[in-house]
């Protein structure tokens, strides 16, 4: 014994025995609570532990691994087994001190490492045909074999009875590690019923039941399963005769069978025999001065007549007028017999005008007309006709009359009657809604209208409303307006459009430091731009100094159109007041040699405490990978005695104290009261601790006031 800077300081030379473990001490250990099987390589292993003292330390280790460094003791470990699947054995030593050495139990445990699914197939009870198809149920088996921990189950045979295409069976085998395997037998077509066949016949029979030409058989089939694989030709009637018939067959791909008969098919194709005569007779110039009747008679020998033209009065004047008389048969064939040679005339001569130019369909014209007259005779020829007359006047249903003298001294007239004439545009005038404001601008959609009026012919069409939504300066919209004479009018409106409301910023100084806080008055400026109509206004700028937190200024702008916007400058803390700590200390917190430093933020000035202080705060900040304070986690406080440790060179802790914390908004800290009074004198060290493992340690001394 010797004294050292006035403490006495023992010496003790410790020899350090590996001791066996007690005889009725025992250790096992287990791998996923016993299973045999596994199918990750993380496993939990769980200690069993009979005897005393407990163990202290453990360590484990894979089959062909080396022993890896001891840890503290504890009932349960994840472990991750070695790659490859087989079985595997895991190895674990544990130990405690025995005074004069360590005391040392092993045991190990095995379990099958299988991620091997196993493999699985399938066979069918009945093959499809060549195209793919059954016309019967089809039953699906599956057989499964696994390697290496065996097959636990499998799907049972499955049925599949529904018609369908492309149906599919899935089947699933399980080993006895929990290994699955899926094997889908695919393409599995199934149609048990026969296609529906048609047949159709072209050219239809008309409604005699009849036709006049070769008759065209084809067939069409239908299979909404499997579709069609074969069907009959085309056949062609061409045999005249009545009540003729065609058979057609289809086959399915999955080889159903069904037919069809085309009947009934009747076929004339020679037409009836027609003859015709007039009454009276021409006289010998070959004229008739009166109507004629003309009267038609047929004959058919096969499918008989069906209709024959009626008798026929010839009323009209004309030279070699002819009357065609028609016979139909039943099968739609068609003869003709024509009566010609009829000659009439009991009329004058006629005679027309015509208006150059046309009026318009408003029966208007907007430029002179020019009125000709023209006379015809269809027997004897014309003589004379009026001259031809311009009209220039305007106005309304104005008239000129024509007049016309055949060779035989008939006299007709022709009243070329409703000529109206307006060559004058209307007048047309153009409004907007809403008006605009007194920069001339508008901040919303603009609708034009126009409106026309005309003395004369009357407004016939006008521009319709028209909306501008594009934003613009000295926009354009042209209204017209035209007349029923068709004179046109036009009007321009110029339309300012600026519907995008100014762009404002705001700017603060001085900024805020990195924790969003001023401690002095906060002067705020806003700015405005318009690329259209131009800025109008704009806020002033404005100085922030009452003290508070999440204040906020919005400034506005309004450019000439009468657009607003405004921007809010949020967030502004300000805080002149400086903070009250209630902390008793003295001196500089520091740590043994050796030893990282933690500064916890309330013993950043202090070097210890004395045990007759007042109970007082110790606290810390926590923050996210991105800077930002943690304000919502549970956060305790573990405070430790630091002891003297029975192992050379080491420390032993024992827990003096432990509490939740409480977080403060002000000082965006975590805090407890550390309750120096009731603890005695020495070495204590604080973990401050969340729920999502972060931590922060720092030590400090306790002493009594000397």
């Amino acid at each position: 014994m010797k004294k050292c800077l006035g403490l006495m300081v023992w010496v003790i030379t410790v020899i350090l025995l590996a001791i066996p473990a007690i005889a009725h001490d025992t250790q096992e250990v287990t791998i996923n609570e016993g299973a045999l099987y596994t199918v990750t390589r993380g496993v939990s292993l769980a200690l069993a532990y009979t005897g005393l003292p407990a163990p202290t330390q453990m360590r484990f280790r894979n089959e062909g691994e080396e022993w890896p460094e001891w840890e503290p003791y504890d009932s349960t470990k994840q472990w991750v087994l070695s790659e490859k699947d087989g079985v595997k054995t895991v190895y674990v030593e544990t130990r405690y001190w025995a005074k004069v050495g360590w005391s040392t139990l092993s045991d190990n445990s095995s379990i099958t490492f299988d991620t091997t699914p196993p493999v699985i197939s399938a066979v069918l009870s009945v093959e499809p045909n060549t195209n793919g198809w059954n016309n019967t149920d089809v039953v699906v088996t599956f057989q499964a074999t696994d390697a290496l921990s065996g097959v636990a189950s499998i799907s049972g045979d499955t049925a599949v009875t529904t018609e369908g295409k492309n149906q599919s069976v899935t089947g699933q085998a399980v080993d006895k590690a929990g290994n699955v395997a899926t094997f889908v037998v695919a393409g599995i077509s199934i149609d048990k019923m026969a296609p529906i066949v048609t047949g159709t016949r072209y050219p239809e029979a008309n409604v005699n039941g009849w036709n006049n030409t070769d008759v065209a058989v084809t067939f069409q089939a239908t299979d909404a399963l499997s579709g069609v694989a074969s069907i009959s030709g085309d056949t062609t009637v061409t045999t005249e005769g009545e009540n003729q018939s065609v058979m057609g067959q289809a086959v399915d791909k999955a080889g159903n069978v069904a037919t069809f008969v085309v009947a009934g098919i009747s076929i004339d194709k020679t037409v009836p025999v027609i003859t015709g005569m007039r009454s009276p007779d021409a006289n010998v110039n070959g004229w008739n001065n009166t109507d004629v009747a003309v009267t038609f008679q047929a004959t058919d020998a096969l499918s008989g007549v069906a209709s024959i033209s009626g008798d026929a009065t010839v009323t009209t004047e004309g030279e070699n007028q002819s009357v065609t008389g028609q016979a139909m048969d039943k099968a739609g064939n068609v003869a003709a017999f024509v009566v010609t040679g009829i000659s009439i005339d009991k009329t004058a001569p006629i005679v027309t005008g015509l208006c150059s130019p046309e009026a318009n369909l408003n029966g208007w014209n907007n430029t002179d007309v020019a009125v000709t007259f023209q006379a015809t005779d269809a027997l004897s020829g014309v003589a004379s006709t009026g001259g031809d007359t311009t009209v220039s006047t305007e106005g309304a249903n104005q008239s000129v009359t024509g007049q016309a003298v055949d060779e035989a001294g008939n006299v007709a007239t022709f009243v070329v009657a409703g000529i109206s004439i307006d060559k004058t545009v209307p007048v047309v005038t153009g409004m907007r809604s809403p008006e605009p404001n007194a920069n001339g601008w508008n901040n919303t959609n603009v609708a034009v209208t126009f409106q026309a009026t005309d003395a004369l012919s009357g407004v016939a069409s006008i521009s319709g409303d028209t909306a501008v939504t594009t934003e613009g300066k000295k926009q354009s919209v042209m209204g017209q307006a035209v007349d029923k004479a068709g004179n046109v009018a036009l009007l321009s409106v110029v339309v300012n459009l600026d519907k995008t409301p100014p762009n404002v910023s705001s700017h603060a100084h001085p900024g805020a430091d990195a924790m969003v806080w001023n401690n002095t008055d906060v002067a705020v400026a806003f700015e405005t731009t318009d690329d259209l109509s131009g800025v109008d206004s704009v806020t002033g700028d404005t100085t922030i100094t009452t003290e508070g937190e999440n204040q906020s200024v919005i400034g506005k702008a309004v450019d000439k159109a009468g657009n607003v916007a405004s921007a809010t400058l949020t967030n502004m803390n300000i805080d002149r007041t400086l903070p009250a700590l209630t902390v008793q200390v003295s001196g500089t917190a520091r740590e043994p040699a050796g030893e990282p430093l933690d500064v916890l933020a309330l013993l950043s000035s202090f070097d210890g405490f004395t045990r007759d202080d007042p109970i007082f705060a110790v606290g810390t900040k926590f923050s996210n990978e991105d800077g930002s304070i943690i304000t919502d986690a549970l956060v305790t406080l573990e405070i430790l005695e630091i002891l003297a440790s029975p192992e050379p060179g080491g420390v032993s802790r024992r827990i003096a104290w432990f509490t939740t914390c409480t977080y403060s908004s002000v000082s965006q800290e975590y805090y407890a009261l550390f309750p120096a009074a009731s603890l005695s004198d020495g070495v204590y060290e604080l973990w401050f601790t969340t729920n999502t493992r972060q931590s922060v340690r720092s030590r400090i001394v306790l002493k009594t006031t000397p």
